[in-house]
């Protein structure tokens, strides 16, 4: 059956420097919105940083859509305008959503160079040349490393003064080979997941620098920054190593698009997903430019712009997005009565529990923490630990709120079967306590057998048991 055109359309879209996965994205929306429209529609790709060029772009009413990194400061600081932004905002700015992508930034030094630290670089001042992302006005990769490196208490221009130098390149694989070549000696960059990487740390040792931790909350707190790590092993590092999250592309348009244009590049985003993967399928995912699957439930997320109205309409009529999720208003919730609101529940505390010598999780003990008595000596009854007790399964709230609380009622997993614990005589007359003046006393339990209870995987008598207590001695 042949699918009724679309109108015709014409748009602008901002990819990067015309090599790189902007683009390619580009050129896949536009081709399914050309197969979708009346003929003679018009699709104009033109080149960006990825950065400054794709957010002004747009901002200013000369293109219709961009795709920009990361999600998150990309975004927010445009539409504020401050730091990188500074001087003018876009408060204009929309999303249609984002495609994912793992991806962080950090800095990489050869091992040869004894340097581990931010501490080492400013203490022992060494002879870095460091490859790098080009230190111009419309790059935010660049402005962020020299963020990092003033949280640090270094100047970018101390790596000059000590005798190194900078080699700068949009294009991060431009920047591993200057590397790989032997003509730096450290990489601080983007694109950890691209093959480069891979073939860096196997032909020289690199140490990653972490992040200090005064410096982090430097970045986070006052500009916004994610925190994020490298991966144990990802690239051949011994340990997660602190450093920036860099990840996923935010595809932005202005709130004066027309819905109906929104919706419709929304759903080429959504529809044709699978032709995009596809490029990216022969490659391992944590080697992937792009983190396949995309999961239209999440491409609404995790972007600091609000959601165009068509993208929204879109992925809640296609149950991407429930109603829930959709725009809240704007003024303040009212305060609930007083008299509606809930008491918040008595909890005792780690020092109780252990004073009661119970060893069960916080919220399953709600009654009866009084020590329970030996039957013959008239004493409190002590608990005896056993390893090989099963380990205990996470129970609900409603379990823990019907659970009987016994301080000496520590184990709740399944019912054994032909497992003998402590000196039980069989299975079912498991001894989980003694008396304080050692003689042998057993707990039998008893429960409702009714189908219900012996269906569950919980012990059944330790729900809501009535356990009696006797002394064997």
């Amino acid at each position: 059956m042949t699918r009724k055109k679309d109108p015709r359309i014409e748009l602008t879209m901002v990819g990067d420097w015309g090599t790189a996965n902007f683009h390619t994205i580009w050129g896949w929306v536009s081709a399914h919105l050309r197969w979708r429209s009346e003929p003679l529609s018009k699709f104009t790709v033109r080149i960006g940083s990825a950065y400054r060029d794709n957010v002004d772009l747009v901002g200013m009413g000369e293109a219709d859509l961009s795709v920009t990194t990361p999600t998150h400061i990309g975004v927010r600081w445009a539409r504020e305008g401050k730091h990188f932004y500074g001087g003018r905002a876009y408060p204009n700015l929309r999303t249609l959503g984002h495609l994912p992508q793992d991806d962080r930034l950090t800095l990489a030094v050869r091992a040869d160079t004894g340097i581990r630290s931010f501490a080492d670089i400013r203490e022992k001042k060494p002879v870095l040349h460091i490859a790098m992302p080009p230190r111009q006005d419309d790059c935010l990769c660049s402005y962020v490393i020299d963020l990092i490196f003033r949280a640090h208490g270094i100047d970018p221009m101390d790596i000059v003064k000590w005798g190194g130098s900078y080699f700068e390149h949009e294009n991060p694989r431009a920047c591993l080979k200057k590397a790989q070549a032997g003509d730096c000696n450290a990489v601080f960059n983007e694109a950890i997941m691209v093959s480069n990487w891979t073939e860096l740390v196997t032909q020289y040792p690199m140490n990653f620098i972490p992040i200090e931790p005064a410096a982090m909350r430097t970045l986070v707190e006052q500009y916004g920054l994610r925190p994020a790590a490298v991966e144990k092993g990802r690239l051949k590092n011994e340990q997660d190593v602190p450093c920036l999250d860099w990840s996923n592309w935010a595809i932005l348009c202005r709130d004066d698009m027309p819905e109906e244009v929104a919706y419709r590049v929304t759903s080429v985003l959504v529809e044709e997903r699978a032709e995009f993967e596809g490029r990216f399928r022969h490659m391992p995912v944590h080697q992937s430019p792009l983190t396949y699957p995309i999961e239209p439930k999440r491409m609404p997320k995790d972007v600091d712009a609000p959601l165009h109205p068509g993208a929204e309409r879109y992925y809640r009529e296609h149950g991407y997005r429930s109603e829930r999720h959709a725009r809240r208003p704007t003024h303040p919730r009212p305060p609930r009565p007083a008299a509606l609101r809930r008491r918040p529940r008595r909890r005792f505390g780690l020092a109780l529990r252990r004073r009661a010598g119970l060893s069960l999780a916080r919220g399953q003990h709600r009654r009866a923490l009084r020590p329970r008595q030996c039957v013959r000596h008239d004493g409190p009854l002590r608990r005896t630990a056993c390893a090989k007790r099963p380990a205990s399964p996470l129970l609900s709230k409603r379990s823990r709120a019907r659970s009987v609380a016994s301080p000496l009622r520590t184990w709740r997993g399944p019912r054994p079967t032909g497992i003998r614990c402590c000196s039980a005589p069989t299975p079912r007359t498991r001894p989980t306590s003694t008396c304080s003046r050692s003689c042998s006393t057993t707990r039998w339990p008893t429960s409702r057998r009714s189908p219900r209870w012996r269906r569950s995987r919980r012990c059944w008598w330790l729900r809501r048991a009535r356990a009696s207590t006797r002394c064997a001695s």
